[in-house]
Formats: C-alpha cells, structure tokens, sequence
C-alpha cells in the first residue's frame, strides 16, 4: 500500500500556504500525484438571501460582486499552489508520474464545497486541509467535517503553524475502535516509513489501558517496531493527554479515528476528536 493520489482543496486564503507546503512534501516523500482543487462557488449560493422587492439590478450588482471575489480567491489559490509546486520540484502533470516522481495538477470545479470536496476524496489516498482558526475561510471547518464523515478516506490536518517534518515519528491514538482501525490503515504509508511509532491508549470507562498491546503485536508482526505508552488522563480530557503524549514521544504525525454521534441526523464531532482538531500543535492523520 501507497500513497499515490493526494487532493489538496484550496480556498484563496493564508491557510493554503501550510496545507500544501505539506501536500507536496508528501508527495515528494512518497512520489504521488497532487491535486489541487479550487471549488468555485456558484453565485446564486454566495450572496445572501435576497427578500421581495429587491429590484433586478440590484441582484445584478450582488452577482457580480460575488462573481469577482470567487474570480479573486481563484487567483489568489492559484499563485499559491504554483509557488508551492514550484518550490517543490513536483512536474505539472495531468497523470500520475510512471516513473513514480512527485507530480502536480490544477483543478477547478463548480459547485457547493462542502459536497464536491469529500466527492473528490472519495477517490483519492489522502485529503490535505489545513486546521481552521479565526483567520480561516468560514467555510473551512464545515468542508473539514463534511470531508471527514462523508469521504470514507484519510485525512491529514495541518496545523496552524505548518508541519517542517510529517510522518518521521508516528504516534497512533487507539481505543480498539472501527475508527481508529480505519485510521492505522490509511497511515500505513507512514507506519510503516516512520523511524519510531508510539501507540498510545488511555483508560476510560469503554477501554482498558492495556489495549494497545494487539496493535502492538499486529504492527511488529508486519515488520514495524513500535513502543506502546500508557496514558494517564488523571480526570482531564482525554484529548488533551493524547497531545501531551505525543509531544512527549517526539512524534510528528498523530494517527486518531474521527469520532463522532448522531444529533438530528446530523453527525457532529465528539468531544475527544474536537479537543485534538482545536488544541493539536502536530499533523494530525484522521479517519472516520
């Protein structure tokens, strides 16, 4: 198993800087091809709700306006991505690389965002998006956790700082879930390249703090040594002492399942997958 398709959505904003300075350093470690996809908007979803008797010139002027800024915000995505292939070395490509080198490609579609970007996940090795803070494109979070639960495939969160290294050392987050499962299998690329990977598992009143010790053996049984910790929680969140141990191990890569109920008929983030998105200072390798 490799990584070879990696989709990179970009947004016109700051946070595509970091989300494809790590996209490419990726693809460049495992020789994958890159998309970057810009989403257009159709403007008839971009301005707001328009009430009766607003005259057809003024729907006019709010659909050109929303026309420019999308028209802004590609061309802003755009510099970017090609600044970041450039500095990469990755060759424009519309394929894959069969000599198995790093390669890129620009891709524009129209639609909502938050329907074509876990569309286009779906057939895809790995997702990249950047961690959303206050600066980040508001529509950033709900594409996040809409790729998440409706990609059914591995997405990496960069964090708000950037990530220099991805992936040297791996620490695995492992409750015995379906989840989490699905997450050690989209990281295997990583895994098993990682120089040291630490799984740690946390007593709660569903897990022993023993039950990292199979994922142990069924790691080391595929050739990857591993070092299994303990993670006290001591009555605080347990997302918190995740990070911590992570941090403590030296990892560069958190491997996790993405946890989640239904309220609604809506999913939404539990509170362990949500403590790590917001505080986490490490990539983050997620999986639902």
């Amino acid at each position: 198993m490799s990584i070879r398709i990696i989709l990179a959505p970009v947004f016109g904003a700051d946070s595509d800087a970091r989300s494809l300075e790590a996209a490419f350093g990726v693809a460049q470690r495992f020789g994958a091809h890159l998309t970057g996809l810009f989403v257009r908007v159709d403007p008839r979803d971009a301005i707001p709700v328009i009430g009766e008797g607003v005259s057809p010139a003024v729907i006019d002027q709010l659909t050109q306006a929303a026309e420019a800024e999308m028209d802004r915000r590609s061309a802003a995505a755009r510099a970017t991505f090609e600044a970041a292939c450039g500095k990469s070395g990755a060759a424009i490509s519309d394929q894959p690389s069969a000599a198995g080198a790093a390669s890129a490609a620009w891709v524009e579609l129209t639609g909502r965002r938050d329907e074509m970007i876990p569309r286009k996940a779906r057939v895809s090795d790995l997702t990249v998006l950047c961690r959303p803070d206050e600066n980040a494109p508001p529509e950033l979070g709900t594409v996040l956790e809409a790729t998440l639960f409706g990609a059914g495939r591995p997405l990496l969160i960069v964090p708000l700082q950037g990530a220099p290294s991805i992936g040297r050392t791996v620490a695995i987050a492992w409750n015995d879930s379906a989840e989490a499962a699905r997450a050690v299998a989209g990281a295997r690329p990583f895994i098993e390249a990682a120089g040291a990977v630490h799984v740690l598992s946390t007593k709660t009143w569903r897990t022993a703090a023993d039950v990292g010790l199979e994922l142990v053996q069924y790691l080391e049984s595929r050739g990857t040594a591993c070092t299994r910790r303990e993670v006290a929680s001591e009555g605080g969140p347990v997302g918190a002492a995740l990070l911590d141990a992570a941090a403590a191990a030296g990892a560069d890569l958190l491997v996790m399942g993405g946890y989640g109920r239904t309220r609604l008929s809506e999913l939404v983030l539990g509170g362990v997958t949500r403590h790590v998105l917001a505080h986490s200072r490490l990539p983050i390798l997620i999986s639902h």
